[in-house]
């Protein structure tokens, strides 16, 4: 019985992990517009918010927008280079 649950399973599609396997960035400095500083790892860009990660774990949102100038040109050279 065993085996054959182990067979089944085996043909099971696996979930598709909701966090990116591997980060858009580093753990990096991010300045926003009030040129307050946050650090995190971004893992991804979607309607205008990027998402991004904590070195303790904890994952939030952020509108890519409200970030300073040099900030917002690493995510545009980043996300060139993930589409290029």
């Amino acid at each position: 019985y065993q085996e054959l649950v182990a067979a089944l399973m085996k043909e099971v599609p696996k979930k598709e992990s909701e966090e990116p396997s591997r980060p858009l960035s580093k753990l990096r400095i991010w300045t926003n517009a009030d040129g307050k500083t946050m650090e995190a790892e971004l893992l991804e860009v979607a309607d205008g918010q990027g998402k991004f990660r904590k070195s303790s774990g904890s994952v939030f949102h952020y509108p890519v927008d409200r970030l300073d100038q040099k900030s917002r040109e690493f995510i545009t050279a980043l996300l060139g280079e993930k589409d290029g």
